[in-house]
């Protein structure tokens, strides 16, 4: 659930698939006077998620003759 200020309440929800894949579904409601010429949006989303470690590997060379 979140509110976008003066403009719209957000419904949003998603499923973990597998293997970093999610899929999501997202529902806007506007709370000003947009709401009488259209009523809402729907939106369904795919992501993917990047398992990238930031941590220095241990066990590496310090010469480099050695690769």
């Amino acid at each position: 659930l979140a509110y976008r200020l003066n403009d719209a309440l957000i419904f949003m929800g998603g499923v973990r698939l597998a293997n970093g894949l999610t899929l999501g579904y997202a529902f806007d409601l506007p709370v000003t006077n947009l709401i009488t010429a259209t009523y809402a949006s729907h939106e369904l989303f795919l992501t993917y998620d990047f398992n990238i470690s930031l941590e220095k590997k241990k066990n590496r060379y310090k010469s480099v003759r050695i690769l």
